[in-house]
């Protein structure tokens, strides 16, 4: 029985300096990466950057329509005076010059409703 208990002990010591070197072994490559980030992370501002430019590009063509297609009576000077500027600036732009605008659409007549009277509950509804 003894001679078990020592070969159990042998092999748990042995998984143990596995274990130990493997986690040895993942820390220097994790170390390594984490060298190497420097290079990499210029490379992928660079690109970012480069695709917020044409998403931009793009989000300015759309607002120029909107502007176009929401008011085409005002004039082309507050359609430029609104390019350039960021998102906030824009939207505030748009939403303002649609605010002084009246209703559009719809019949601007009222309509009278007639108004219901109270019906008392039944016994029923009250039992519910």
């Amino acid at each position: 029985m003894g001679r078990g208990i020592g070969e159990a002990k042998g092999m748990l010591e042995e998984m143990q300096l596995f274990c130990l070197m493997l986690l040895l072994m993942g820390h220097s490559l994790l170390i390594r990466g984490c060298t190497r980030i420097n290079q990499s992370i210029p490379d992928s501002t660079e690109t970012i950057s480069t695709k917020f430019d044409g998403i931009s590009t793009i989000l300015d063509e759309l607002a120029d329509i909107l502007h176009d297609l929401g008011s085409p009576q005002q004039s082309s000077a507050v359609a430029k005076s609104t390019m350039g500027g960021s998102m906030g600036e824009m939207l505030t732009a748009f939403l303002m010059s649609q605010v002084g605008q009246g209703r559009q659409h719809g019949d601007p007549q009222q309509e009278e409703w007639e108004v219901l009277k109270d019906h008392p509950p039944t016994q029923k509804q009250t039992e519910d």
